[in-house]
Order: structure tokens, then sequence, then C-alpha cells
């Protein structure tokens, strides 16, 4: 960091901006620097996915539990589960993203997988590739 005249300051595209310390700490932040405010409340979750929220450490510990039995989640070019909403007394969906041949066997694992781990999963009456899920 820069200090102009006793104040804080950073160069920025060859003009010198002097800044309160605050928001140069949020800068330093951003670009991994100083740890804010801004910081997620619940951590990171895998590939440090921000946990903002109670909704979404939620859905974490239900992907946790999913990868600690050896389910694939869904990326490009992989089937797997996906999950989505929560929050708000409201179950989370639980999907499998693949092949409906696949579906069933996925989905029974799901099932498996979450209620060992403590949880409330139930298969959702609307799609045979899905389930909702209530975290521990």
């Amino acid at each position: 960091m820069l200090r102009f005249g006793g104040q804080p300051g950073f160069a920025l595209g060859g003009e010198t901006v002097v800044t309160p310390r605050a928001a140069v700490d949020d800068l330093l932040g951003v670009y991994g620097g100083i740890m804010g405010d801004d910081e997620p409340r619940f951590g990171y979750g895998q590939g440090r996915r921000p946990l903002w929220s109670e909704r979404d450490r939620d859905a974490e510990r239900i992907r946790d539990a999913l990868r600690a039995a050896g389910l694939m989640e869904f990326s490009d070019g992989r089937a797997g589960f996906v999950v989505e909403g929560g929050g708000a007394e409201r179950p989370f969906l639980v999907a499998f993203a693949g092949p409906a041949s696949g579906a069933g066997d996925q989905v029974a694992a799901y099932v498996a997988a979450l209620r060992a781990a403590g949880m409330r999963a139930e298969p959702d009456s609307d799609d045979e590739q899905s389930l909702r899920v209530w975290p521990a």
C-alpha cells in the first residue's frame, strides 16, 4: 500500500488515488490481501464456493454427504447430482442430471447417503429423477 501525506492510497492506471483506509482494506480483501467484512459468513465450500447464508451452508452439507458416499456432482460432460432451492423452511431439491436410464439407481443412492448422514430425504412425487431433502 502506498501512503500519501499520511493517507493510505494506491496507484490506478498511472494516477494516484487516495482513499479511506476501509476502502483500501476492502480492495485488498477482494484480491487476496486483508480479510474484511466481505468474507462469507459460513466460509467456503468445495471449489471455494462462498457460503454466504444458512441456505448456502446447508446446500453444501448435502453436497458433502453425497460426495462422501462416492457420488458424483454434475458438471460439464459428467452426469451427477445437483442441489437446488431450500431455505426458509422449504426442502432442497436434489436431482440426478443425466440419462433417464440411470436415474432410479442414482436417486436411490442419494436417498441412502443422505439418510445415513442424518437427513430427511423423500422422493419427489412430481419427478422420478429428484427428491426433497431437509438437512439435519
